[in-house]
């Protein structure tokens, strides 16, 4: 499968490089490393105060998985390839809509329709309202959810549907390809908390040069597009393969849970 790709010369992160890999509450961007190319933004963003700014590069170009590219097509096989190993399960979950301060329609997931009702009261007359309506999610096995949040203070907390397709992604790209990590152009919008934003694999970040010396934040890299592949027939021999690490506790295929998610669990 073909699967777009950015390039980037270089790249900051905001943090804390000189220890241990850093444990947090939660990330958008799971067990990888934060990097940005407006570091000043996500700075504010994630209310990182008092954190380092590093640069960091290599002799040759940073690879990237962007991840907004890839098509509903490409990404669907993709989970269907997860669930039939084990690593997600099908999951009907109920969508209720409110508008925000722009007017703009968003939603929340709820694990019942009685809950997305519920939610749906004070705004089912406005116009525009899109009502509740089922929509299929999947729900990450215990295998998926040891790997995203092996950075986590409680590695046992369940991920929201909303994170488990750049779960998946980003466990399919790290045990099937040489590349370096994912990448979400998301909209530049600081006002909103929103930017680009990416996450690099630990083994990408061992061999990158680290430079937080008057670091020029203003020489923002170009992103270059480009395409890689994406060998899907690998994912259960990495499965099984990460069950072995120490580090990761896996259960092999077979053995994955589904887990039932009840409440609010995001809004987007």
């Amino acid at each position: 499968m073909k699967i777009p790709l950015v390039t980037f010369t270089h790249i900051f992160h905001v943090g804390d490089l000189e220890g241990e890999p850093a444990i947090h509450d939660a990330s958008h961007e799971g067990k990888c490393l934060s990097v940005s190319i407006h570091p000043e933004e996500w700075a504010e963003i994630a209310q990182l105060g008092g954190g380092e700014t590093y640069r960091l590069e290599r002799d040759t170009p940073l690879l990237l998985v962007d991840c907004h590219r890839i098509k509903k097509p490409q990404m669907a096989e993709i989970m269907k390839q997860a669930e039939s190993i084990g690593l997600v399960s099908p999951l009907t979950m109920w969508k209720s809509w409110t508008s925000d301060e722009s007017g703009e329609w968003c939603f929340s997931l709820y694990g019942s329709k009685i809950e997305a009702d519920a939610a749906n009261e004070e705004t089912e007359k406005e116009e525009g309202n899109p009502g509740v309506s089922p929509t299929e999610e999947f729900a990450a096995s215990p295998a998926l959810n040891s790997y995203w949040h092996a950075r986590n203070t409680d590695p046992t907390r369940q991920m929201s549907p909303f994170e488990v397709r750049d779960a998946v992604l980003a466990f399919a790209v790290e045990h099937t390809t040489a590349l370096d990590g994912l990448w979400w152009q998301d909209d530049y919008d600081p006002a909103g908390l929103s930017a680009p934003r990416g996450g690099l694999f630990q083994r990408t970040l061992q061999g990158l040069r680290r430079d937080s010396e008057d670091v020029d934040v203003g020489d923002i890299p170009d992103g270059g597009p480009k395409v890689g592949q994406l060998d899907l027939t690998k994912l259960t021999a990495a499965l099984v393969a990460a069950n072995t690490a120490p580090s990761f506790p896996f259960k092999l295929p077979g053995e994955a849970v589904p887990v039932a998610i009840a409440g609010e669990v995001l809004v987007k």
